[in-house]
């Protein structure tokens, strides 16, 4: 019984310690540059320093008119607790999207990135990959999307 309690602790401290752990080091252990920052968890949803950084620096500076960086960061972290928040929900309520939305909402979006970009080439050569490949790495944030669209119209 008291193993298992020691046990148990030692479990707990070990997780804390990496949850709280905000530098990602390299294995050799020489640089002390920070890779990537959690800086927030919703449920099994994790939001790193890198997508705030990432969605400041694409809306850019008009997007925020009126607001310093940091408030500008600071209502992006807003907005995406709230979308983490939803789709945490949405797991827990089982609220799904069909593979078939997912599908069609990738293909709407793949059509308009060709447009704008003027070939599926030219698309292929902007990422470096291959459609599928585009695809793939878009799948997981459109069906992010489509359940927060659900979870709101809910």
């Amino acid at each position: 019984m008291k193993t298992i309690s020691i046990t148990v602790i030692l479990l707990a401290t070990a997780v804390m310690g990496v949850l709280s752990s905000t530098n990602a080091q390299p294995a050799d252990g020489n640089s002390g540059t920070n890779l990537d920052q959690i800086v927030g968890i919703v449920g099994n949803e994790v939001i790193l320093k890198s997508e705030i950084e990432l969605q400041y620096q694409s809306q850019g500076a008009v997007a925020f008119q009126g607001y310093t960086e940091e408030q500008a960061k600071c209502l992006i972290m807003e907005d995406n607790l709230f979308q983490k928040l939803l789709i945490n929900q949405a797991r827990i309520d089982s609220v799904e999207v069909s593979d078939e939305q997912v599908d069609g909402e990738l293909d709407r979006r793949m059509r308009f990135f060709v447009d704008q970009i003027g070939s599926e080439r030219e698309l292929e050569d902007y990422y470096g990959k291959s459609i599928l490949e585009i695809k793939s790495e878009f799948q997981e944030m459109i069906e992010n999307q489509l359940l927060v669209q659900k979870m709101r119209a809910k």
